[in-house]
């Protein structure tokens, strides 16, 4: 029985979907979390026709089918559904959902628009499939490889780690059944739980030292789970979450007594981080792919050059990213 059956006659789909109480964040999140594309364009499509869907969540579905025709290289409908977007609705919201479809409806618009991303080409080689965070995302503007993309949202760590079964680690099985093509299937998970380092030790320079068992644990733990999904007949690997952004961190820095201390305790934390993903994949078997150093400035942190945003990368630096997993 597929794990999209299983979750269908779990019935948590159907009321999640049909409950008019349901919030329609989790909505859209039920759907994407299928992990098929047909299936996520019918209902998204299908969600913007509902009688009384108010008009930011219009909005946000809008922001949600353009991701899944991008992930999907269904390029002319990313355009077609971005340009009906109302962005002045969509970014004065302030509910709890804003800061994810804000950044994502950014991260967007500055893909589609990037002067790289139509120069960024490769001959096709052996299929290979990238399952995860909003990095998957950037991914797609690396056209011309050969390479599957399905789309988390918002899938961390601290998710994945849980030893009960969540909506997260059902995605990931989905995802990891519909890569059942795929010769080698790699994991962008992890970038979104180190980025919140930054923040943490602005607040408390002894965050790490607390936290880090904990992290070590949930670390094996989500490795150990990914592993446990394997196909004999597929090499499984993970990429390494990129060093702190630039952007992000500096942000922080002026708000500390000494900036230059931060910097190097972020880096020095996040390298740690990386460390312990490093180790976990060689544990539970599996591959590991890493951002090219070339992306580093002399602080050790993403140069905003390579950026495109405060935390995702320009598509040049997915390019060569994509490179390493079709090779």
């Amino acid at each position: 029985m597929t794990p999209n059956r299983l979750w269908y006659q779990s019935g948590q789909f159907e009321r999640c979907i049909d409950d008019r109480e349901c919030d329609f964040g989790k909505r859209i999140f039920s759907i994407l979390y299928q992990q098929d594309a047909p299936f996520t364009l019918n209902k998204l499509t299908a969600m913007k026709k509902l009688p009384g869907v108010p008009r930011i969540w219009d909005e946000r579905v809008k922001v949600m089918l353009a991701v899944t025709y991008l992930v999907n290289n269904q390029i002319k409908d990313v355009a077609d559904t971005f340009n009906t977007i109302d962005g002045k609705v969509l970014t004065t919201a302030k509910d709890t959902w804003a800061p994810f479809y804000n950044s994502t409806y950014r991260f967007l618009y500055l893909l589609l628009t990037s002067d790289e991303l139509l120069k960024v080409r490769a001959p096709k080689t052996a299929a290979a499939c990238v399952i995860g965070d909003s990095h998957t995302i950037g991914l797609s503007g690396a056209v011309g490889f050969e390479l599957q993309r399905l789309y988390v949202p918002a899938v961390v760590v601290r998710g994945l780690s849980n030893p009960s079964n969540n909506n997260f680690k059902q995605a990931i099985t989905n995802a990891v059944t519909m890569a059942y093509a795929a010769d080698r299937v790699y994991f962008s998970i992890g970038e979104i739980d180190s980025r919140g380092f930054v923040a943490k030790l602005a607040q408390d320079s002894g965050y790490w030292e607390t936290m880090e068992p904990r992290w070590r644990a949930a670390i094996d733990s989500t490795y150990a789970f990914l592993s446990s999904l394997q196909n004999p007949m597929q090499e499984f690997g993970v990429i390494v979450p990129p060093p702190p952004s630039e952007n992000i961190v500096t942000s922080h820095a002026d708000k500390v007594a000494d900036s230059a201390a931060f910097i190097s305790e972020c880096v020095s934390v996040t390298e740690a981080f990386r460390d312990l993903c490093r180790e976990a994949a060689q544990r539970h078997k599996l591959s590991v792919i890493e951002y090219s150093a070339s992306i580093l400035t002399d602080d050790g942190l993403n140069s905003k050059d390579a950026l495109l945003d405060h935390a995702h990368f320009k598509p040049s630096v997915y390019a060569k990213l994509a490179q390493a997993m079709v090779k």
